[in-house]
């Protein structure tokens, strides 16, 4: 049984190009896997940015809510002074009356 060297030697070059592609393969798929751990960084990122918009966002809304809610509160006060004040200035011409 005799060897074909050409045939041989074919093989051994077809192996060596075929390991030359799959090294070129896992390069890309390397690259590709950075880029793709990039991405999901940055979309991660952004998610927390949005949550602490919206965090903020709310905080500022109470905020407002509790300015207005105090305005509201002290108006109701001063209404209530005022009510006070004209109904005891309304009895003071009848209380000087019966004193006389």
């Amino acid at each position: 049984m005799q060897l074909d060297l050409s045939s041989t030697e074919n093989a051994k070059n077809a192996i060596t190009e075929i390991d030359k592609y799959l090294k070129q393969i896992n390069e890309k798929q390397t690259e590709y896997g950075a880029a793709y751990n990039r991405l999901e960084s940055a979309l991660e990122s952004i998610g927390v940015s949005i949550d602490n918009l919206t965090s903020t966002q709310s905080t500022i809304k109470d905020a407002d809510i509790t300015e207005e809610s105090s305005e509201y509160i002290k108006m109701q006060i001063l209404q209530q002074a005022s009510a006070t004040l004209l109904a005891t200035a309304n009895q003071t011409p009848s209380i000087a009356l019966q004193l006389l």
